[in-house]
């Protein structure tokens, strides 16, 4: 790709981080890999860059000396003899300025005695992800607040953010600290569209009781076009108890059939079953209003993608507050939405997130029909169209709009950023840095003999995890 767009561009920038005086440094290989690959493939000259370091003191020396053996054995032996061998500190005096200072520093008692303590550098241990989120983000509120940084300047790190999203989440909430996490957010896991989801199942799922009460329950439905209200979910509730129903439309009709049966002949209630409380006994058009909201939810039995499209937009209805979200138009169906949007928009403070979320959710919907198109499918029945649509949103996220924020995101996906303070989390054996393991079927001193007689053979086991740890390090350039 850089090959062809040299070709076209009359010039192009590429910038790395690294050290060309120390070409060899662990933290650096990841870098010095690209750059030998560049200069390789494109006959090009790298020139150094002049740099001024805006890290802090205790962070640059953990800049210059982050796996450096050399500094390890000069800090082992300190610690071993309470001496700083000569030839330890002469050994890095070229390479290692930084390191030389402070290790003579550790040397002189006087200038020891003259260093200030400094909390550039805060560990913190944890019991659990959930008590490791909270006591970071609390960490970054008290940046916030007695440092006086902004939501910008901050930003909390991992290896691998996934395991910390749902306490991160939770816990910035109840801080009051708003989240912009880097790559969204699960769209299965959004209330509105996990609401939706589990409506659109029902024909799938053979009418199973708890989610119908839980969608005539829900406040994402707008079910006016059936006149359904908080009471008659109340009365189907206590309907389906009394008829035993699991699922089927065939057990919901056996129980009206019971209930009205009952009302009739004033048969005694069981021992474990409630009578319906005053003005709900007559249950005036339960049943009318059941059939109605099965008629409103079936969609055709086979059908194409498209189609299947049409029919649930349909039933989500346009936000009429914005712009008209595009439609595939499903004649003969127009009419008998369920305004979801608009229910999403009437809690402000979870407005911006469920109307994104349903945006993300149309766009699903949308690739579900273009992939239709490229790959002319058939018509298909909904159950299959429904596992489809599953799958998509399960793999889909969606983002939430933040003007100001304090940033979560992985070490990979922070890179090239800078912070006044980060919140690296996740600093345990095995987690991150994580071990990199050989091959068990072709091992590196096999693939090493291998190579030797031509084979070309790459090496599996590059250090890379010594590279994230360095970047995720250097992200901070005061705490």
């Amino acid at each position: 790709v850089l090959t062809l767009l040299s070709k076209r561009a009359r010039e192009t920038l590429l910038t790395l981080t690294g050290d060309p005086a120390r070409p060899n440094r662990p933290a650096h290989q990841r870098f010095h890999r690209a750059l030998s690959a560049l200069t390789a493939s494109l006959d090009i000259r790298p020139e150094e860059m002049d740099s001024t370091s805006m890290l802090s003191s205790a962070i640059a020396h953990i800049e210059a000396s982050l796996f450096e053996p050399v500094i390890a054995r000069s800090v082992l032996s300190r610690k071993d003899t309470g001496t700083v061998r000569d030839e330890a500190i002469s050994s890095s005096s070229e390479t290692f300025p930084e390191a030389r200072r402070l290790l003579q520093a550790e040397a002189c008692p006087e200038e020891r005695r003259d260093r200030r303590p400094r909390n550039d550098i805060e560990f913190i241990e944890a019991q659990t992800r959930s008590v490791e989120a909270r006591a970071a983000l609390r960490w970054l509120k008290a940046r916030i607040v007695r440092d006086g940084l902004s939501l910008n300047d901050v930003a909390i790190l991992a290896r691998d953010l996934e395991p910390y999203r749902p306490f991160l989440e939770e816990t910035a909430a109840e801080f009051g600290i708003p989240l912009n996490v880097v790559g969204g957010q699960p769209l299965a896991e959004n209330p509105a569209v996990a609401a939706l989801l589990s409506l659109l199942s029902l024909p799938a799922s053979d009418w199973p009781r708890r989610p119908l009460l839980d969608a005539w329950r829900s406040p994402y439905f707008d079910w006016i076009g059936q006149a359904i209200t908080p009471a008659h979910a109340a009365q189907l509730d206590e309907i389906s108890r009394q008829g035993r129903v699991t699922g089927g439309l065939e057990q919901w009709r056996e129980a009206f059939d019971l209930w009205e049966k009952r009302q009739k002949t004033g048969d005694e209630l069981e021992e474990d079953e409630s009578p319906l409380s005053p003005g709900e006994g007559q249950g005036e058009g339960v049943r009318e209003k059941f059939e109605s909201f099965v008629d409103a939810i079936t969609p055709p039995s086979t059908a194409t993608v498209r189609q299947y499209v049409a029919f649930i937009e349909t039933l989500i209805g346009d936000d009429p507050f914005s712009s008209p979200f595009l439609r595939f138009q499903n004649e003969g169906n127009e009419g008998g939405g369920m305004n979801v949007v608009v229910c999403a928009r009437a809690n402000p403070s979870t407005a911006g997130r469920d109307v994104e979320a349903l945006r993300a959710f149309k766009d699903v919907l949308r690739g579900l029909v273009l992939a239709e198109s490229a790959l002319n499918t058939g018509a298909l029945d909904y159950a299959a169209f429904y596992t489809d649509l599953r799958g998509a949103v399960e793999t889909a996220t969606y983002f939430v709009k933040v003007e100001a924020g304090v940033l979560a995101a992985s070490v990979l996906e922070a890179r090239g950023l800078s912070f006044q303070a980060v919140a690296l989390m996740g600093l345990s054996e095995g987690e991150f840095p994580r071990q990199e393991r050989e091959d068990v079927f072709l091992r590196e001193s096999d693939r090493t003999m291998l190579r030797e007689r031509g084979l070309p053979l790459k090496t599996r086991l590059h250090g890379d995890e010594a590279t994230f740890l360095y970047q995720a390090v250097t992200r901070a350039r005061q705490k």
